[in-house]
């Protein structure tokens, strides 16, 4: 059958804004259990937009039955770092999980009901659990305002008997990953200090516990800024026989190390290759223990990601011909391994399989299956693309052609392109079909998810190519990834939208400040004045921009030149703002000063925001809400009806 003739951006399509926001879910953190009376079973995290983002606990047995663990209204997720992450552990058959509204941990045990361990209104936030049976407690990362106003945070052991939360290693601004030698004997952490983020310089500590659980004989492993040299330590565990294996970037790459109490690191795996990532989130995992002569571990070179097994004795690394392209959150335990993960005809996924699968088995899809049957004739490829920039360096991204099988662009019409600008800066787009990618896609758009010079994946000095640069180098290369598609003909250069959220927005009111490229541009909760960032953000990311920009208050000058708030008067394309009016990291006060400096010179300009949400949209509504009001936008400005009519959204100063 042919294909019908549409223009671009106005192709109907089945991936709607109401099935992606309701049946869309949020998955991470998966566990394999050891020892649970169940077998090997799965638990995950499951993020539920029709639940208001409410996370659940999940668990596949091993006979393929799924349940939620966690009932409503808990919400498993803790605000330490504000970006939480280690929100529940497994041991043997008790599940500790915090919950988000109280902060407080609590206990399920036999699948009875969950019961409270911490008392109400602690004042502590938890998050990185690891169970210590042998002294009756959790082992935590624990974080809590000080006397003097300030945040303070600890590694802290809370008393599964009493509840009782009390400092057990402190001294360090920040700590993660407390991990327990399988012995009981042995505790390593990572710690790291302003003005780094723990992908600068987290340092590895390895100490012996006293009979009482204290802390003894503490030493440093690696990682961390010696006089020697800066490195990066990422996920410190222990394998049964008593090693460590952890990832440190000294040699450019995340790649894995092994170690012990009695014996310094040596290289397990040496590649050009990244086997760790930036840890925005507590409890991320790339490795873990499979059996007695392997770990199962995740790496990325080029844009793309990979499941491998590695041999403890050889050192052999043998790559899972499984064909996933996009991974995160692994974990492994008696030859079963479980890991988030997608590819290009594949949704993120929760993914099980063994060390000789040849595919994954899928327990649990992000989408429904009605959205899935709807995905087929839709599915744009993504291909990794490499370009040149201005100053003689190369970029990278994830490029993905317009596709439905039931329509095609207009003789001689070339389509509309998206550029996507992550969030971070530290963080990577990756090469698999998502659904958020896809709605635009099968509508007749182009899209290119920008690995601009800072993102991770390709190295440390590709990463640190950004530092004091940000605001100009992830600009240029989305610019310059735009423009190298509109020179080879791929996309329409006159009809170019640049978008992002967080970060990603401060890099795309930057590009409409700094630059001419884009006629369109869509910013949620994005940055617009660095140094009100700079002054009124959280502990985590309070001195990240030190790095990225230059000291704060010393480099005033650079904070004022690469805010966008200051150069709105540049701005003359159309721009479209979202934000959550809760949201700490990104307080609404940045967006609502450039909705206002744009509304004064009567540019273009439409604003949406949205009660009880954060930093990042959680809720149906909100998700739905923002497709389709972005969807209007670029129709009312590129000159096209969507398919399924605009949307309500007035854009204030838009003439006709």
């Amino acid at each position: 059958m042919s294909a019908t003739a549409l223009p671009f951006g106005s192709w109907p399509s089945t991936i709607s804004a109401p099935a992606l926001a309701a049946g869309g879910l949020r998955l991470g953190a998966c566990h394999v259990a050891r020892d649970t009376g169940f077998g090997s079973s799965v638990y995950w995290i499951e993020g539920r937009p029709s639940e208001g983002g409410r996370q659940a606990l999940c668990r596949c047995l091993p006979n393929g039955t799924v349940s939620t663990v966690t009932p409503e209204p808990f919400n498993v997720r803790t605000r330490v770092h504000e970006y939480g992450g280690g929100a529940f552990a497994v041991e043997a058959e008790s599940i500790y999980f915090i919950d988000f509204r109280s902060q407080r941990l609590f206990v399920i045990e036999n699948d009875r009901p969950a019961r409270a361990i911490t008392a109400e209104q602690v004042p502590w936030r938890l998050g990185d659990l690891c169970v210590d049976r042998k002294h009756d407690r959790i082992l935590c990362v624990g974080e809590r305002t000080g006397q003097t106003g300030s945040v303070e945070n600890h590694l802290v052991e809370v008393s599964l008997s009493t509840g009782a939360i009390r400092a057990v290693v402190s001294g360090a601004d920040f700590y993660a990953t407390p991990r327990l030698s399988p012995d009981g004997l042995h505790l390593c952490w990572l710690s790291w200090n302003h003005p780094h983020m723990p992908w600068d310089a987290a340092a590895l500590y390895l100490a012996r516990l006293a009979p009482d659980g204290g802390i003894e004989q503490a030493q440093h492993i690696a990682g961390g800024q010696t006089a020697a040299a800066t490195s990066s330590v990422f996920q410190p565990g222990w394998l049964s026989d008593g090693r460590m294996i952890f990832a440190d970037d000294s040699s450019g790459f995340w790649n894995l190390y092994c170690a012990s109490p009695e014996e310094r690191p040596t290289p397990l795996v040496a590649q050009s290759a990244e086997f760790g990532l930036p840890l925005w989130q507590l409890g991320m995992a790339t490795w873990a223990e499979l059996d007695s002569q392997h770990i199962a571990t995740l790496y990325t070179r080029g844009g793309l990601w990979f499941v491998a097994k590695v041999h403890l004795l050889s050192n052999a690394l043998t790559t899972l011909p499984i064909g996933i392209t996009a991974a995160s959150h692994l974990h492994a335990a008696d030859g079963t391994i479980a890991l988030v993960g997608g590819s290009p005809s594949m949704p993120t996924s929760i993914l099980g399989l063994t060390a000789d699968a040849t595919e994954p088995t899928i327990v649990r899809s992000s989408l429904p299956g009605e959205m899935l049957e709807c995905l087929g004739g839709q599915l744009s490829m993504p291909t990794p693309i490499a370009f040149p920039t201005s100053d003689g360096d190369i970029a990278h991204a994830i490029f993905y052609a317009p596709l439905h099988h039931g329509f095609e662009g207009l003789a001689g019409e070339k389509p509309p392109l998206i550029v996507m600008a992550h969030g971070g800066p530290t963080a990577a787009a990756t090469a698999q079909n998502t659904p958020s990618i896809l709605f635009w896609t099968s509508r007749g758009f182009a899209v290119v998810d920008v690995n601009y010079r800072g993102s991770t994946g390709y190295g440390r000095p590709y990463r640190e190519r950004l530092d004091g640069h940000w605001g100009i180098r992830d600009v240029q290369d989305c610019v310059h990834a735009a423009q190298h598609l509109a020179d080879t003909g791929r996309v329409d250069g006159k009809r170019m939208a640049i978008r992002g959220s967080s970060a990603g927005g401060f890099t795309v009111l930057c590009a409409l400040a700094f630059h001419k490229t884009f006629a369109a541009g869509a910013s949620a909760y994005g940055v617009s004045d660095l140094s009100a960032l700079a002054r009124d953000t959280h502990k985590f990311e309070a001195r990240y921009l030190d790095r990225l920009v230059g000291p704060y208050p010393e480099r005033a000058d650079l904070y004022h030149d690469r805010s966008p708030l200051f150069y709105a008067s540049q701005i003359t394309s159309p721009t479209l703002f979202f934000q959550g009016l809760e949201d700490k990291i990104v307080p609404p006060s940045q967006t609502e000063a450039m909705v206002e400096a744009l509304r004064s010179r009567a540019v273009p300009t439409a604003y949406l925001s949205f009660e009880g949400e954060q930093h990042g949209f959680r809720r149906a509504q909100t998700i739905e809400r923002v497709l389709q009001a972005e969807l209007a936008f670029y129709g009312k400005i590129f000159r096209f009806t969507p398919a399924d009519g605009y949307a309500d959204l007035t854009i204030e100063n838009l003439r006709d």
